[in-house]
């Protein structure tokens, strides 16, 4: 709905404001005012509206717009949750880069403070965004802010390593029929999925900030965390052609406090959409709750 009153906007009074003008400008008043160039729109802009009503304490998902609203609705309607993407604010088909995941951290904090002055804050990243809200509760710690809830799903702490193509090969005709079955179903998916990235790519509507996820990871070193994480693992995860370091086991050498480790049906990308979201968002919720009474 918010896409095609956008794209009506932009139709009609042939403007190119960014997309996150919609959330920076709520209502009718304010949105004529920035195409009459009377109110200007942060460039660096990041946080999202999903579902802003309820009376629990704000849910931050970072890097996680697509399939938040299937989470919000499992949670519902006393759960307010905001997403975090970087660089909403420039008008579409400007790319954007970040050096550090700690800058970019820094940034979001930026964020969620101008909304939520102080702690306790509650986090949740899905692979990538893990990582960034992992340091994102550091910084927030050494700024003296409580950390109420923090949750990983299916958050790889290292980038894996390229297999050469004969230990791939031999990966392959290692697995049961039943698990060959599945393998070539996650490709076709992967293969479907890349399809609809080249269509959104096509799609003027649709944002795509260039953030080098793999040099970012690579250049983040994770220190030890003093609170409670939980951590939500796909159950099907494995990778054919890349070795990849059980993130459980890193984290298990730098979580102080407590490492909890909740397994989810589905693989890393099908555990945050339908069906699997709901025993994630059932999960959550439970863990999301305890820590509010403990």
């Amino acid at each position: 709905m918010t896409l095609k009153l956008f794209s009506q906007i932009e139709k009609v009074f042939q403007s190119n404001m960014p997309i996150s003008a919609i959330f920076q400008a709520p209502t009718i008043e304010e949105l004529a005012k920035i195409l009459r160039q009377e109110k200007d729109i942060s460039s660096s802009y990041s946080l999202v509206p999903i579902q802003p009503k309820g009376s629990r304490p704000i849910l931050f998902a970072i890097h996680w717009l697509h399939y938040t609203r299937d989470l919000s609705r499992y949670l519902g309607e006393d759960q307010p949750i905001y997403g975090l993407n970087f660089g909403m604010g420039h008008s579409k088909g400007y790319v954007l880069s970040l050096t550090t995941i700690e800058e970019l951290a820094k940034h979001y904090i930026g964020e969620i403070q101008a909304l939520q002055p102080k702690g306790p804050y509650f986090l949740i990243g899905h692979s990538f965004g893990g990582l960034v809200a992992y340091e994102m509760a550091q910084q927030l710690l050494v700024k003296g802010e409580q950390i109420g809830f923090i949750a990983l799903f299916d958050t790889y702490t290292k980038w894996g390593e390229k297999l050469p193509m004969k230990q791939s090969l031999i990966n392959i005709l290692s697995f049961p029929r039943k698990s060959l079955k599945i393998i070539i179903v996650t490709i076709q998916k992967k293969l479907q999925n890349i399809l609809k990235s080249i269509k959104k790519i096509m799609d003027k509507s649709v944002y795509h900030p260039n953030l080098s996820i793999k040099s970012l990871v690579q250049a983040y070193t994770l220190k030890t965390y003093s609170g409670q994480i939980h951590f939500f693992k796909a159950m099907n995860s494995f990778s054919i052609s890349s070795k990849l370091e059980l993130p459980e086991v890193n984290l298990q050498k730098l979580v102080m406090g407590s490492l909890e480790i909740h397994e989810i049906p589905g693989n890393h990308h099908s555990i945050v959409q339908e069906p699997h979201v709901k025993v994630l968002a059932e999960k959550l919720a439970f863990h999301l709750g305890k820590s509010l009474t403990d």
